[in-house]
């Protein structure tokens, strides 16, 4: 989405959802992980794009579960600074 002629905002979204529970990988039955999150972009050059990225993700269900046995956080807040180039 462009906001200006070169600022560009890129919304993303993602889901996972199984079938059964699966110890051995730590999954629960159902939405296990919905993560969704936000990217800043300034177009220097078409091929040059520096961004500043904000992600937050959640485990539900038996997945969460599994995350508070092994002494992992539930939910997540993640940011991140990059450069996307391609020539």
């Amino acid at each position: 989405m462009l906001l200006t002629q070169r600022l560009v905002l890129t919304p993303r979204l993602a889901a996972d959802a199984f079938a059964r529970d699966d110890a051995t990988r730590a999954t629960g039955a159902g939405l296990s992980l919905l993560s969704g999150g936000l990217q800043l972009g300034y177009e220097i050059t078409r091929q040059l794009l520096p961004y500043l990225a904000l992600d937050r993700s959640r485990y539900f269900g038996g997945s969460a579960g599994y995350a508070r046995t092994a002494g992992q956080p539930v939910q997540a807040t993640q940011y991140s600074v990059g450069v996307s180039f391609w020539f």
